[in-house]
């Protein structure tokens, strides 16, 4: 995502959602990780599961696409200072290319609003 200075932006990963949605700036899950893969109460380390399954099956993925077809999926970025407008930001999309020739075709840019 670029704004509108052209400032990019990397997109977050799941993981990095999953834990802005759980905890709270500067919080972390207070228990420690086990070795052993005893079944646990829920709590949100069951949250925590359900809903990194749940943005991994709906984020978009690196794939290939066939001529004529389409891929959909969400992409995740953090604004700056929290910011909810969208106004003035743009996807990017640099890396678009033939994967039998290995030729680059083009590159989009969608504004935002």
């Amino acid at each position: 995502m670029l704004d509108s200075n052209n400032r990019s932006f990397e997109p977050l990963t799941v993981d990095e959602v999953v834990r802005s949605v759980l905890y709270k700036p500067g919080q972390h899950s207070s228990r420690t990780p086990s070795p052993l893969p005893f079944p646990r109460g829920r709590g949100r380390q069951g949250d925590a599961f359900e809903i990194e399954t749940d943005l991994t099956n709906k984020s978009l993925r690196e794939t290939r696409v066939a001529p004529r077809a389409n891929a959909g999926g969400f992409v995740f970025f953090k604004l700056p200072n929290n910011r909810m407008r969208l106004g003035g930001y743009k996807v990017y999309i640099p890396e678009i290319h033939n994967v039998k020739t290995r030729r680059s075709l083009l590159f989009f840019e969608i504004e935002l609003k």
